[in-house]
């Protein structure tokens, strides 16, 4: 997670992300996500081939607004 946040200003040029071969994410992993979102001001980060468990922890911490979700 430590070189993800060093990488932000690079990562978060992007405007979506492949989950594909993710297997865990925890709650700080959905926060770097939400963030990553929240910084392309007024557009949705488009997050594919996402997991279950990426998908309840969106719902269960309200997030589905930041996301667009192709899987």
């Amino acid at each position: 997670m430590t070189d993800l946040w060093g990488k932000r200003q690079e990562i978060f040029k992007d405007s979506s992300v492949s989950l594909k071969n993710i297997t865990k994410v925890d709650a700080s992993g959905i926060a770097f996500l939400a963030i990553w979102a929240k910084s392309l001001q007024g557009s949705k980060l488009k997050l594919e081939h996402v997991p279950n468990n990426v998908l309840n922890l969106i719902d269960t911490y309200k997030l589905n607004e930041l996301f667009i979700i192709e899987n």
